[in-house]
């Protein structure tokens, strides 16, 4: 294997080359609940017509200029939903996040959508052929209630890490990565006096901004923008670690070790393949013994080192 850097990670003897198969598809079926046609029609007709009033009074309230709303769909508990049939991307449907919520001892799912204004009538419609015409049954059915998405619809983490009066550094998950949509956000951000990190994160139709802001704050950016998609806890980056004087990460080791317990009695087992050890870190020594490192060649050693050779 020359010109290989780690030459203690090799692969010997026969190979044969293998063409890709898909996986097969299926599983079991949904768990949809059966309803009656008419009286569920109805009800789900009647809450997305509260849900898109509540939508437009709150943006009258923020005089927000908004092209559409927010959506909640709601599963029975202990029951599936139809999550693909809530997206439309072509109508500008988005589906933006899932979640779980424990009822009991069920499971119900919750998904938020994004419905533009010009679309107002596309699950009302869709309600309407299912009474009337026995359509889009499994959808229909799988949904037990639908409302107005609120600033929960979109925290992902932690229900009790959500920020209350005290501003806290927050992820914001935008659904779409163009300059055009990051820069209408990052105004928006400047009209409510909402500090920012710098930068941004773009992944193939998102973008990610850290903000800081309290709970007031995030309720109103949900009110006054269309491309809210996930909000989180800002993580501590490890480079804060990594950038610590010597001093200061030692009394970090030994803060953690005072609140570490080891059980040495574990018949719990990793075995990792890297290029060596330095077991004698003091967070390393209580859980790694010197019989317990390896190598395939003895000259090399077993303490890190980046080029074994």
């Amino acid at each position: 294997m020359a010109g290989v850097r780690y030459r203690h990670i090799f692969l010997a003897g026969p190979n044969r080359t293998t063409p890709f198969t898909s996986p097969r598809q299926g599983g079991s079926a949904p768990r949809i609940p059966e309803r009656d046609p008419a009286r569920h029609g109805t009800y789900l007709r009647q809450e997305l017509e509260i849900a898109w009033r509540e939508a437009e009074e709150r943006r009258a309230v923020y005089h927000a200029e908004r092209n559409g709303i927010y959506l909640d769909f709601l599963s029975e508990p202990g029951f599936d939903l139809v999550i693909k049939s809530l997206e439309n991307l072509r109508s500008g449907i988005r589906l933006l996040n899932v979640r779980q919520e424990s009822i009991g001892n069920a499971q119900r799912t919750i998904a938020t959508v994004f419905v533009p204004n010009t679309k107002r009538g596309y699950f009302i419609n869709k309600v309407r052929a299912y009474t009337e015409k026995q359509k889009n049954t499994p959808l229909v059915n799988s949904v037990s209630d639908i409302r107005r998405s609120i600033l929960e619809s979109f925290w992902v983490d932690k229900r009790e890490l959500l920020p209350q009066a005290d501003p806290v550094w927050v992820e914001v998950w935008l659904s779409a990565d163009r300059d055009e949509v990051i820069r209408r956000f990052e105004s928006l951000l400047q009209t409510e006096q909402i500090e920012r990190s710098e930068g941004n994160l773009k992944f193939p139709e998102r973008a990610v901004l850290v903000i800081l802001a309290t709970r007031t704050q995030l309720e109103r950016i949900i009110e006054c923008s269309d491309y809210i998609e996930e909000l989180r806890l800002a993580k501590e980056a490890a480079s804060f670690f990594i950038e610590m004087d010597n001093q200061d990460q030692t009394e970090r080791v030994r803060d953690l070790l005072g609140r570490t317990r080891f059980n040495i009695e574990t018949n719990v087992a990793v075995t990792i393949l890297d290029t060596g050890a330095n077991n004698g870190h003091a967070l390393l020594q209580p859980v790694l013994s010197d019989h317990d490192l390896h190598t395939v060649d003895p000259s090399w050693g077993v303490n890190d080192d980046p080029d074994p050779r």
